[in-house]
This record gives structure tokens, sequence and C-alpha cells, in this order.
């Protein structure tokens, strides 16, 4: 903002607090919404943070990230009957199923997510 002449600056600040900000604070909106405002790296500037989540603020289901693909989810549901079982079959066998479910996905990518899941099934049965 721009200020003409000192004068207006004066009328401009009237009520307006001013507080040193040396320790992060937390400044709670009439609406609900959080925010943590904190000095800037070097003292130069703030971080203002948006603290999601707090405050009664809707969540969703309470998972992180995004939501998963179709493949991912079939490949959860055959990781768990497989489990049920005490049939879970090594990596291999699940990366390859993926890939023929889901055409789009990469052989690198199919790693990760069956590593990723069979480690969680497998942990969940001990």
């Amino acid at each position: 903002m721009i200020l003409s002449s000192p004068g207006r600056m004066s009328q401009a600040m009237v009520g307006v607090q001013r507080i040193e900000v040396s320790d992060p604070i937390e400044i709670v909106l009439p609406d609900g919404m959080a925010y943590k405002i904190r000095p800037g790296p070097y003292g130069k500037g703030v971080a203002v943070v948006p603290l999601v989540g707090r405050q009664g603020a809707p969540r969703g289901d309470g998972r992180r990230g995004r939501k998963p693909r179709d493949s991912t989810v079939q490949l959860r549901r055959k990781l768990d009957e497989d489990a049920r079982k005490n049939e879970v079959k090594e990596p291999r066998h699940y990366v390859k199923w993926l890939i023929s479910q889901d055409s789009d996905v990469s052989l690198a990518v199919a790693r990760q997510v069956v590593y990723r899941e069979r480690r969680r099934t497998l942990e969940a049965t001990d």
C-alpha cells in the first residue's frame, strides 16, 4: 500500500495493535480458521501458515494425501483376501497383477505401490 503523506498513514493505523514477533503466534479468526505466523528466515518478513483441520474444521476420512487409484484399491482387497487365507505371495506376483489391472501404471510405480501395500498388510496381520 502506497500512502501519499505521513498524516494519512497515522489515520489508517488508528486502532491497529503492534506486536513484536519473536516466537510463532497462532491466530484464530471468528470463522474458525486458524493461522500460525512466525518470523521469516534471517529476520526478514513473516511466514503465514494455515492450520488445516483445526478448530472444528471438517477433515474428511482422516487419511492424508489424494484418493488412491482404483487399481490400488483392488490390490488392497486382494492382499487382504490373501492375508486372511495366510497365502500372501511374493511381491513380483502382485506387481505383475497390478500392471495387468492398470495399463497406465509403470513398473517402477507398481513396485512402489506393491511393496508399500504389502508391508502394511503384513504389519496389520502381525
